[in-house]
């Protein structure tokens, strides 16, 4: 009991130092007609699943940027001109390394990640219509069994005093 009581303490403590940060949420804040979207795994992309549920949205972008990834891969590529004076990459022909398309380039990269990176980039923030009802999304996705979370995007705020 006195263990509890002393983990109870520090919790309070802290946030009595950090004054700006409050455990308790009087009204969260979320990001109007977005959703926090994370797949259990990659083999079925996410517009395809909206897409089979009859789901429509503005934008679909990853929480966590791919740029690195794909400097990367184009670094260590390699590719070089055919006799045509194009690269050549996964069967179709590029006038410059830039055309060839992001995703095709991540896909290569994400094949050999660890688990724990993989799931990094698995998650989305979606953007749906103004007259989209959020909460009806919400129940279509989590009985999919492609999707392993999701989430109202929380705006989070520091508290001045």
């Amino acid at each position: 009991m006195i263990f509890y009581n002393s983990i109870f303490i520090l919790f309070f403590s802290v946030f009595s130092i950090f004054p700006g940060f409050s455990p308790h949420s009087q009204n969260p804040d979320y990001v109007p007609h977005q959703l926090i979207v994370k797949l259990k795994n990659n083999d079925k992309p996410l517009q395809a699943i909206l897409k089979s549920l009859n789901i429509n949205y503005k934008e679909i972008k990853r929480l966590h940027t791919i740029v690195p990834v794909i400097y990367k891969v184009k670094k260590d590529l390699k590719l070089e001109k055919n006799k045509k004076g194009k690269y050549l990459f996964l069967d179709r022909e590029y006038k410059n390394i830039d055309d060839i398309p992001e995703e095709e380039l991540f896909k290569i990269a994400y094949d050999k990640m660890s688990e724990i990176e993989k799931k990094i980039y698995r998650t989305y923030i979606v953007t749906f219509p103004e007259n989209t009802e959020t909460e009806k999304i919400i129940l279509q996705l989590k009985s999919n069994p492609d999707i392993e979370s999701i989430d109202k995007n929380l705006i989070m705020r520091i508290q001045e005093n």
